[in-house]
């Protein structure tokens, strides 16, 4: 399958479900996408405008995608998460069809309409209770029309009628208080899992526990980030210098037009992937939890390449909680090859932020991605220090190659 084919058929496959079941409108994936951007999860947005500026720029610009199987597994993703969105909202909807009157409000009670209708049934009870009790006071009093023997015991059955009542009323009464006062005394928290939403109603006491855990949870996370944050920061550059090997090629000294000249210094170097890959994988994963492993690059097929992706980073399966955070620490690392005469120097980049829409290129801004490249050779890296003087050229001997972090 081509590039274009794969773009297209995958901002169609997209556009189609935002379309038929999400009634979105617009023309295009980014504007069908924007008519709907509320209801459709970040990470899951995210990825889809990614699909929509690769189909753009593989159309519009003639550019390629590196890895189409990479991108068609991107697009499985999108769908599958639309088609989650909405499988949750047709069970939302259909639970909120099943409830009758009672709701939960946790933020701003207003429990006004509630106990209107507590009190009207309370009410409509004693009522009922006290149209029984006289129906009842009603046969007797007609027995003892009938029967005057019995008239003393009839009076304190009445007596007893007339406690029992009293005892109802109070006990309805007891009962109401009750009823407000654990209403406005528990904590209802509602907590979301994988597939339903539970309510645990807890009281104050089992709260502070559970405030305790949390805030060593987050005390411990904090600490692990921080050391995560010097490896990436310190121990990324020191992995590299561990396991590079370089060297250069032969020099080529020319005359500039203003009466400088220029050395091009061909480079080559190779990293054992090993060391960064493990360090890497530890805080970061690629599709779907997949270990970060070497990949080819848009113009050269050799695996040369470490990439880590913004996108996997702030997925809620990557393997930290702090993975999305520590990338953007990863965003400011950027690594040379410095090569220097005198004061004069120049450089190119092995590994830093990239922008990887279509083909990876190294940006300056935060982008999409971060890249190491573990070999590089003589053709394509050439290191040109241009404005040396003969002073120059004369003093000092050959230039001076270095690894640096800026």
């Amino acid at each position: 399958m081509s590039t274009i084919e794969a773009a297209v058929m995958g901002s169609k496959k997209i556009e189609k479900i935002l379309k038929d079941q999400f009634q979105a409108e617009g023309r295009g994936l980014h504007e069908l996408l924007t008519s709907v951007e509320s209801r459709i999860p970040a990470d899951i947005l995210k990825q889809a405008r990614y699909i929509a500026s690769v189909r753009n720029k593989v159309v519009h610009e003639d550019g390629d995608i590196d890895d189409i199987s990479a991108f068609k597994n991107t697009v499985e993703e999108v769908t599958t998460g639309l088609e989650k969105v909405l499988f949750i909202e047709e069970r939302e909807a259909a639970a909120r069809r099943q409830r009758e009157t009672v709701e939960i409000k946790t933020a701003s009670p207003q429990p006004v309409a509630f106990e209107t209708k507590l009190l009207l049934g309370i009410f409509g009870l004693i009522a009922l209770v006290s149209l029984t009790v006289c129906m009842k006071l009603k046969q007797d009093l007609d027995k003892v029309k009938k029967s005057h023997s019995s008239i003393e015991n009839l009076v304190s059955k009445l007596e007893k009628d007339i406690e029992t009542k009293d005892k109802i009323i109070n006990s309805l009464k007891t009962m109401h208080a009750k009823i407000v006062k654990e209403g406005n005394m528990q904590t209802a928290k509602i907590q979301r899992g994988s597939s339903n939403t539970k309510l645990i109603v807890s009281s104050p006491a089992s709260q502070t526990s559970s405030k305790n855990s949390l805030l060593a949870k987050a005390m411990k996370s904090g600490s692990e980030f921080e050391q995560a944050k010097a490896e990436i920061k310190e121990g990324l550059l020191q992995t590299i210098k561990s396991n590079i090997s370089l060297s250069t090629g032969d020099l080529e000294v020319s005359q500039e037009k203003g009466g400088t000249y220029s050395i091009r210094v061909p480079v080559s170097w190779n990293i054992n992937p090993r060391a960064p890959l493990k360090l890497i994988n530890e805080y970061f994963d690629s599709y779907k939890g997949r270990p970060i492993a070497l990949s080819s690059g848009h113009m050269n097929r050799d695996k040369n390449r470490i990439v880590v992706s913004e996108s996997y980073a702030d997925s809620s399966s990557s393997p930290k909680p702090y993975s999305g955070r520590l990338f953007d620490i990863m965003q400011s690392v950027e690594i040379r090859l410095v090569a220097s005469l005198g004061n004069k120097s120049s450089f190119i980049t092995i590994a830093g932020n990239v922008d990887c829409h279509v083909s990876c290129s190294y940006s300056e801004k935060p982008s999409n991605s971060w890249l190491l490249l573990t070999q590089g050779g003589f053709r394509k890296s050439t290191i040109v220090i241009s404005g040396l003087t003969k002073n120059d050229l004369e003093k000092y001997g050959e230039p001076v190659i270095k690894i640096i972090q800026v």
